[in-house]
């Protein structure tokens, strides 16, 4: 499995710096998309179905699977609840699974 440090280029490889939040890109493309859609708020993504808009097309696509088709991919291995973002998954293993596991007892309770 790759780490995401594995995925991210050296800064000196990332030419395109953004001036306001300093996040650099490899790419100008990708430079220009995120100052309009972070820093100027421009949602040229449109769903076809309600009409809300979207800085980025793969999160207008996120929208369409999950609101309109209802996808849920992310099962929780534990109850089998399904949900449609990963970190929605997480946030579900947390709270239910990991912070109700009941406490180790850790002093010997035996009588001397």
């Amino acid at each position: 499995m790759e780490n995401k440090e594995d995925t991210i280029s050296p800064l000196s490889e990332q030419p395109f710096e953004c001036e306001i939040c300093h996040k650099s890109f490899e790419e100008k493309n990708n430079f220009n998309q995120h100052i309009y859609a972070v820093h100027k708020q421009s949602k040229p993504f449109e769903c076809d179905i309600c009409q809300k808009s979207f800085g980025y097309q793969n999160v207008l696509k996120s929208h369409k699977m999950m609101v309109h088709n209802r996808s849920k991919p992310f099962e929780c291995e534990i109850c089998q609840k399904s949900f449609g973002q990963k970190g929605d998954l997480h946030r579900h293993i947390n709270a239910v699974h990991v912070s109700n596991k009941p406490l180790k007892l850790t002093h010997n309770l035996e009588k001397k």
